[in-house]
């Protein structure tokens, strides 16, 4: 599974052959087993369980589609298809999970983002590493950025409470939000000039105000998309 968040739920799809032999899932945690449940445990799943397990299955369709469009153009070239992201939406619409608050949120992520980064020029800009980073958080279940609707609930725990991650994240992004700019170190000098050989002082252009907060500051560059 690799990384995990504390409080942070994984989910993992495993797809059985018919009359497939019995088996045992252990979770293992630096070496030591922590739980397991063999398959001849498991239950006919309710209803609101089988939206569940298709929640998730389109969460992972919707990985594979972002690794078709990256796979078949790396770079742009032959350009991007938006076809695989264009039939997942069509699968998300007909499911039966179409309502669940993760569904709506990663339909809405892939209408407004994934088909907007597929375009030409916007692929080779930034679609590329857009839809790279989204299928690997996808993967993982990890919010990766503060945009994308689709990975805002990852940092949750089953209950859809804030867990750790998102106590953290949120404390160090009030801290970044208030923590005071640095002072400008390099003022513009007064220009000279010379008029009929004689000295003339001109004045420099104002310089800009200097930025209060360190957010401010880092906007000027135009921050980041992600």
């Amino acid at each position: 599974l690799g990384w995990i968040g504390y409080d942070q739920p994984r989910h993992v799809v495993l797809e059985l052959a018919p009359k497939a032999p019995s088996f045992r899932v252990s979770l293992e945690v630096a070496g030591a087993t922590v739980a397991e449940a063999p398959s001849t445990a498991a239950t006919t799943a309710t209803t609101s369980q089988l939206r569940r397990i298709a929640a998730q299955r389109l969460r992972l369709e919707v990985a594979d589609a972002l690794q078709k469009v990256v796979q078949d153009s790396p770079a742009g070239v032959p350009p991007p298809s938006s076809t695989p992201i264009s039939a997942v939406i069509s699968r998300a619409e007909g499911s039966i999970a179409k309502d669940e608050p993760d569904v709506v949120a990663l339909r809405a992520t892939l209408e407004a983002e994934a088909l907007l980064g597929v375009q030409l020029p916007n692929y080779a800009r930034w679609g590329a590493h857009y839809y790279r980073t989204l299928r690997l958080m996808l993967l993982a279940e990890r919010r990766s950025n503060f945009r994308d609707q689709a990975l805002q609930h990852f940092g949750r725990d089953a209950e859809g409470r804030d867990a750790l991650f998102e106590e953290v994240s949120n404390d160090a992004e009030m801290r970044f939000a208030t923590l005071k700019a640095p002072e400008p170190s390099l003022l513009m000098p007064e220009i000279g000039s010379m008029a009929l050989g004689v000295p003339v002082a001109v004045a420099a252009d104002a310089a800009p105000p200097p930025a209060r907060v360190l957010p401010v500051e880092f906007m000027r560059g135009g921050g980041c998309f992600a």
